[in-house]
């Protein structure tokens, strides 16, 4: 680990910081915001009016601190508070940035552009802020026990993860990084986890390894607790996962350019998902989490605040706006669509996808969709159908229905392509499994389907002029 900083003598100086603020400190609006502390070791008070700041040491001079207030003043041996929230006009002490918990910079610089105080930092963890030991000093270590406005602490004791969610099975591992300049012991009470080794001394590492799958369907949590003399106590908190329940949803049609085709609740012509429900039963969405990057698959959370609002009915559809706009209502996402191609998902949780799928270039007030609702296979749309089943579209860009005969079919399915050249036939299950796929000659042929189960069918037949399909009903022979 490594940090670069410059410290101009007899002045201030970052002296500690959280980027990833989740319980720690509220601000003066009571949010609880990413926030940067300035430490004052000279013998006066120290004005920072004036003064820039900035979280891109490329752009020195990104936010300059109103002057003429007496809150920007740090008393001689004293620390000041300000908040990286973006949120400027909430005061003076408001920078318009926020901190980066993946690592970036800050810096402090006079109106000149000269450097009074710059550091890069590494990846952060929420509510472990990150500082200098003792105040002032090049020693720059994690804090579990934050000291926002105060002394930083001397003797220290800092778990890099203190929070973590294991999936629901056993024999998962965690690695946690020890951050110490004492001794330390482990109290592990938790009869589902296990951890070694159980003390240490100074900078270490500890196992953490689950030992027992959940055997029930709500999650339960277990804490592990590092001790050592004169620090606090500190808590590692791991959750297990229950047995997931999913629901019966897909992913079922997507529009990634949408400039024309259907307008959101603000009149804005969004990207959109549809979310269609195969299931018998209504199924809330809220709390599920969608995301147009697998590997990051809990990256925005549908907010469970309006279930009216995020419960689609056996058989319906809803539309999710992909749009960046998550103020505009518990429907809207806060990421776009990319039309030259990417990833959509919808999970429970990090480690169990309920629906996931990748797609490629797409085109203008073009949707791309399951070729009926909840199938397999996938085809573009000329004619969208956002909030409707996608078989209407099936119908419109048909340039003639199929004859099929008798429908419904209890032994054997007859049709007519209309078409004399070679052709492909397949017929799919209402799961979008292929159970027939074969080439035909001529414009009437016919389908063994006597072997199948009774149910509803789909029959697709290729043509040199185009693809058709067609539902047929099996009844039992």
């Amino acid at each position: 680990m490594s940090i670069a900083f410059w410290i101009q003598s007899q002045t201030i100086v970052v002296n500690e910081f959280l980027a990833s603020n989740n319980a720690d400190i509220n601000d003066n609006y009571g949010e609880f915001e990413d926030w940067i502390e300035i430490y004052n070791p000279s013998s006066t008070p120290y004005n920072i009016g004036g003064l820039f700041f900035t979280d891109n040491l490329s752009v020195p001079q990104k936010y300059q601190i109103p002057v003429g207030n007496d809150s920007t003043i740090i008393p001689a041996g004293g620390y000041l508070v300000l908040f990286a929230d973006n949120d400027t006009e909430q005061g003076v002490l408001h920078l318009d940035f926020k901190l980066s918990t993946g690592g970036e910079q800050i810096g402090i610089f006079d109106g000149l552009g000269n450097p009074i105080d710059t550091l890069t930092y590494p990846p952060q963890n929420t509510d472990v802020s990150y500082g200098r030991s003792p105040d002032g000093s090049g020693n720059w270590v994690y804090f579990a026990q934050t000291t926002p406005g105060a002394s930083n602490l001397v003797n220290y004791l800092t778990p890099s993860i203190v929070l973590y969610n294991f999936p629901h099975t056993s024999g998962s591992n965690l690695v946690v990084d020890i951050m110490a300049n004492i001794s330390w012991t482990v109290t592990n009470p938790v009869s589902w986890l296990s951890v070694s080794p159980m003390s240490g001394s100074n900078n270490g590492q500890i196992t953490i390894s689950v030992t027992e799958a959940n055997p029930d369907n709500t999650s339960r949590t277990g804490v592990v607790t590092l001790s050592g003399t004169l620090v606090n106590d500190q808590e590692i908190t791991l959750v297990q996962f229950g047995l997931p329940d999913f629901p019966n949803i897909v992913i079922n049609e997507i529009m990634a350019d949408n400039t024309m085709t259907a307008a959101d609740n603000h009149g804005e012509f969004e990207d959109w998902i549809e979310i269609y429900n195969q299931g018998t039963s209504p199924v809330n969405i809220g709390n599920l989490y969608v995301t147009d990057n697998l590997s990051d698959p809990t990256k925005y959370q549908i907010p469970n605040t309006y279930p009216d609002s995020t419960t689609i009915p056996p058989g319906g559809f809803l539309l999710l706006w992909a749009d960046n706009d998550p103020e505009q209502g518990v429907l809207h996402l806060e990421f776009g669509l990319n039309n030259a191609g990417e990833q959509v998902g919808i999970f429970y949780s990090q480690f169990s996808p309920i629906d996931t799928f990748s797609y490629g270039q797409q085109q203008v007030d073009t949707s791309y969709g399951r070729a009926w609702d909840g199938a397999s296979t996938w085809m573009l749309f000329s004619e969208p159908t956002p909030g409707y089943t996608n078989a209407m579209s099936i119908s419109e860009v048909a340039k003639h229905a199929i004859k099929c005969y008798p429908n419904p079919c209890s032994d054997r399915l007859w049709f007519d392509s209309g078409n004399p050249g070679i052709s492909e036939v397949w017929l799919f299950s209402s799961e979008g499994k292929a159970e027939i796929q074969k080439s035909i000659y001529g414009e009437k042929n016919s389908l063994d389907i006597g072997f199948l189960p009774s149910g509803l069918y789909f029959l697709k037949l290729i043509t040199d002029d185009g693809v058709y399909f067609q539902k047929i009903m099996k009844n039992k022979k």
